[in-house]
């Protein structure tokens, strides 16, 4: 039996006619597929990004939140079950739920905004924790982050037993679009770019073995998240980063449908970024709308999506440190131009039987037909802070112990000093010539 769910987002949803970025997609991966379950999904975004856009639908207009708290959403809509994609929505909702609370743990968050300005680690640790601890089920991207959150879900206060996390992959329509195959092959890269993310070097490498085969093409599309500020540009200024090359075409970013049918133009995903810790754990958006308008991936061998690539035979796997792979791969792709045609439907098979909404949300439909709230313990914060609360309040009592103590060692030093003087007095009095004759005469007469 279908459940009512509302999904909490951050993002602008895809098919609304605006840019989004990656959580955008997540976020209607997971609503859709739970709707191709029979549930019913209702969205939340934010009042910020939704005001001022006159076309949107009406049922996404009258359950925006503000940002400072969710609660009364939550009371509008009395849904069965709450998602929040990624957990810093967690801490907004400010009273004890009743029904059960699922976080989508997508993006790598510590990771990521360890490359931000003002970056508070403890508080960040604190708010993460505090936000595990209130959620009953997890769903994230591979069976590796499964493993990297695990550890967080035990220090939040949840039994290492419990078996409340799956890894859902980043998936897309069951509905793939048609593709086509340019007669010189055309090479593409797209999205946000982050601070956290290196493509340039490696694509440096795609143009400069362009520019010396004299053919084909880079196509490269992209902006800064189209509603965050003050990104800082660590890795990713285009503009300043790729090589001028008249084998390179650069475009500002399209709104998702539009981004989709010009990869679908396209020959060849350049899915390419330099390793980093957040690279290594991310299951990356971009990869599979790549795969999805039916483009064949170069891909670093650190991406899980290669182990598909591999198995599909939907692409090439490098390693991106290597930058002799990546020229050794271009080259061979511009010599052999016919394999390209296969290798794209290679692709879409792969999206197909592994990647499609439909199939991938089969863990959190399982969960959604029987929800159920998760006993928990108070989290290690939670419990160190309680550990040092008492150890202060012992050394509390403790101070005062001694401070008695020390009072009462005054008050006899006090009662003490007139016996002290006195003894001293009959120390010097028995020191004294006169006293020793005197003593010396009593023994005799006493003899």
């Amino acid at each position: 039996m279908g459940k009512k769910i509302l999904i909490f987002t951050t993002e602008m949803l895809p098919g609304l006619g605006y840019p989004i970025a990656g959580g955008g997609i997540r976020t209607w991966q997971i609503g859709e597929g739970l709707k191709s379950r029979g549930h019913e999904v209702i969205y939340s975004l934010p009042q910020k990004i939704v005001e001022g856009k006159e076309n949107l639908p009406s049922l996404l207009k009258e359950y925006t939140h503000r940002d400072e708290v969710l609660d009364d959403v939550i009371d509008s809509v009395k849904p069965d079950v709450v998602v929040c994609i990624q957990w810093h929505h967690v801490n907004k909702i400010k009273k004890e739920l009743t029904i059960p609370l699922v976080i989508d743990l997508f993006g790598l968050l510590m990771l990521e905004n360890a490359y931000f300005d003002q970056f508070n680690l403890e508080l960040f640790s604190i708010s993460k924790l505090e936000a595990i601890a209130k959620a009953d089920y997890f769903i994230c991207a591979t069976e590796k982050q499964k493993a990297y959150f695990l550890t967080w879900m035990v220090m939040a206060g949840i039994h290492p037993k419990e078996e409340c996390i799956e890894a859902i992959p980043v998936s897309l329509s069951p509905q793939l679009p048609d593709y086509a195959v340019p007669e010189e092959p055309v090479f593409v890269f797209g999205g946000v770019f982050w601070p956290w993310q290196d493509p340039f070097t490696p694509l440096n490498e795609v143009i400069q073995t362009l520019d010396n085969q004299q053919k084909g093409l880079l196509k490269v599309y992209g902006s800064v998240h189209p509603y965050l500020k003050d990104v800082p540009l660590t890795y990713c200024n285009p503009d300043e980063r790729l090589i001028k090359s008249q084998r390179v075409q650069r475009f500002a970013m399209l709104q998702h449908e539009e981004m989709m049918a010009e990869y679908a133009k396209t020959s060849v995903a350049a899915d390419l970024m330099m390793p980093n810790n957040e690279r290594f754990l991310a299951y990356p958006i971009r990869s599979v709308c790549y795969l999805w308008c039916g483009l064949p991936l170069i891909v670093p061998q650190f991406n899980d999506v290669s182990l598909l690539v591999k198995e599909y035979q939907a692409g090439w796997v490098v390693d991106t440190t290597n930058p002799g792979e990546v020229a050794d791969t271009i080259r061979h792709i511009l010599d052999h131009p016919e394999i390209i045609p296969q290798y794209k439907e290679n692709a879409q098979k792969l999206v197909r039987e592994k990647l499609t909404w439909d199939i991938t949300i089969e863990p959190l439909h399982r969960y959604c037909e029987n929800p159920q709230k998760l006993a928990k313990q108070d989290n290690m914060f939670k419990l160190v802070s309680h550990s040092l609360y008492q150890a202060h309040e012992k050394m509390g009592v403790m101070g005062k112990e001694m401070e008695i103590m020390s009072r009462e060692i005054e008050r006899m030093n006090r009662e003490h000093d007139p016996l002290r003087k006195a003894k001293a007095d009959l120390d010097a009095i028995r020191g004294k010539t006169l006293y020793k004759i005197y003593h010396k005469l009593t023994a005799k007469l006493k003899g």
